[in-house]
């Protein structure tokens, strides 16, 4: 059995949303990360109190998934049409299914 194609709306789709959660796991420690650093940091002059390290968390929980998303689906479409052009010339990936 040979993979010949790959359609690239339905990988980038499937990989958009992949990316996407492992965006939300890693905004979310991102995000950990952020407001304890402003809550033990909140005794130097001149800070807000931990105010920034919660608006950098929060921008992180929602930047870093559309971020992580929309890179994994441009990849992934361009990956897939990349392999279907070198599959149509040299052929696909053969796989061996029990």
């Amino acid at each position: 059995m040979e993979l010949r194609r790959i359609d690239p709306l339905s990988c980038a789709k499937v990989t958009g949303i992949l990316y996407g959660a492992m965006g939300l796991l890693i905004g979310g420690i991102f995000s950990l990360i952020s407001v304890m650093g402003g809550v033990l940091g909140s005794g130097d002059s001149g800070s807000l109190g931990g105010l920034e390290g919660l608006i950098v968390g929060a921008g992180a929980v929602i930047f870093l998934p559309i971020f992580y998303g929309v890179l994994g689906a441009v990849f992934s479409a361009l990956g897939a049409f990349l392999y279907n052009l070198v599959a149509r010339n040299f052929g696909g990936i053969e796989v061996d299914l029990s």
